[in-house]
Protein backbone atom coordinates (compact mmCIF):
# COMPACT_ATOMS: atom_id res chain seq x y z
CA UNK A 1 0.00 0.00 0.00
CA UNK A 2 1.16 3.29 -0.90
CA UNK A 3 0.97 6.21 1.46
CA UNK A 4 1.29 9.84 0.43
CA UNK A 5 0.96 13.23 2.00
CA UNK A 6 -1.36 16.19 0.16
CA UNK A 7 -0.03 19.25 0.81
CA UNK A 8 -3.54 21.40 -0.34
CA UNK A 9 -6.21 20.87 -2.30
CA UNK A 10 -8.23 23.88 -3.73
CA UNK A 11 -11.80 23.00 -5.57
CA UNK A 12 -13.81 24.68 -8.13
CA UNK A 13 -17.75 24.15 -8.25
CA UNK A 14 -19.35 24.67 -11.54
CA UNK A 15 -23.35 24.19 -11.67
CA UNK A 16 -24.41 24.28 -15.09
CA UNK A 17 -27.72 22.87 -15.92
CA UNK A 18 -29.67 20.74 -13.73
CA UNK A 19 -28.03 17.95 -14.44
CA UNK A 20 -24.12 18.53 -14.43
CA UNK A 21 -22.25 19.26 -11.72
CA UNK A 22 -18.65 19.48 -11.98
CA UNK A 23 -16.09 19.83 -9.55
CA UNK A 24 -12.41 20.76 -10.55
CA UNK A 25 -9.47 19.49 -8.11
CA UNK A 26 -5.67 20.60 -7.82
CA UNK A 27 -4.01 18.35 -5.23
CA UNK A 28 -0.45 18.87 -4.48
CA UNK A 29 -0.18 22.22 -6.91
CA UNK A 30 0.21 19.52 -9.96
CA UNK A 31 -2.76 17.04 -9.96
CA UNK A 32 -5.80 18.03 -11.78
CA UNK A 33 -9.19 16.15 -11.44
CA UNK A 34 -12.47 16.27 -12.81
CA UNK A 35 -15.41 14.73 -11.19
CA UNK A 36 -19.21 14.60 -11.95
CA UNK A 37 -21.01 15.15 -8.32
CA UNK A 38 -24.17 13.57 -10.32
CA UNK A 39 -22.69 9.98 -10.88
CA UNK A 40 -20.01 10.19 -8.42
CA UNK A 41 -17.78 9.56 -10.97
CA UNK A 42 -14.03 10.78 -12.01
CA UNK A 43 -14.59 12.11 -15.42
CA UNK A 44 -11.23 13.42 -16.40
CA UNK A 45 -7.18 13.53 -14.29
CA UNK A 46 -3.98 15.09 -15.63
CA UNK A 47 -0.53 15.41 -13.64
CA UNK A 48 1.40 19.31 -14.89
CA UNK A 49 5.15 19.56 -14.60
CA UNK A 50 4.83 22.50 -13.24
CA UNK A 51 2.62 23.89 -10.10
CA UNK A 52 -0.12 25.43 -10.99
CA UNK A 53 -0.79 29.18 -9.45
CA UNK A 54 -4.46 29.88 -10.94
CA UNK A 55 -7.32 28.00 -12.56
CA UNK A 56 -10.42 28.83 -13.30
CA UNK A 57 -14.13 27.67 -15.17
CA UNK A 58 -14.17 29.73 -18.53
CA UNK A 59 -17.01 27.84 -19.70
CA UNK A 60 -19.17 25.15 -19.55
CA UNK A 61 -16.78 22.45 -20.36
CA UNK A 62 -13.58 23.90 -19.78
CA UNK A 63 -10.91 25.03 -17.35
CA UNK A 64 -8.50 27.56 -18.11
CA UNK A 65 -4.98 26.99 -16.04
CA UNK A 66 -1.66 28.72 -15.34
CA UNK A 67 1.52 28.49 -14.35
CA UNK A 68 4.10 30.08 -13.54
CA UNK A 69 5.24 30.08 -17.33
CA UNK A 70 2.37 29.63 -19.80
CA UNK A 71 -1.50 29.70 -20.05
CA UNK A 72 -2.96 25.95 -20.61
CA UNK A 73 -6.78 24.71 -21.55
CA UNK A 74 -8.26 21.90 -20.83
CA UNK A 75 -11.27 21.14 -22.24
CA UNK A 76 -13.53 18.23 -21.04
CA UNK A 77 -14.87 16.91 -24.29
CA UNK A 78 -13.52 13.70 -25.45
CA UNK A 79 -9.99 12.13 -24.53
CA UNK A 80 -8.40 16.09 -24.98
CA UNK A 81 -5.34 16.51 -22.70
CA UNK A 82 -4.52 19.88 -21.30
CA UNK A 83 -3.11 22.41 -24.60
CA UNK A 84 -0.71 25.05 -23.98
CA UNK A 85 -1.75 28.73 -25.10
CA UNK A 86 1.03 30.74 -24.59
CA UNK A 87 4.35 31.16 -22.51
CA UNK A 88 4.56 33.71 -19.95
Amino acid sequence: MSIFTVTHVAILMLKAYQTLNLQACVSAGKTLQIFNIEMKSKMKAFTMTEEVVFWKWISVNTVAIATETAVYHWSMEGESLVAMLSHL
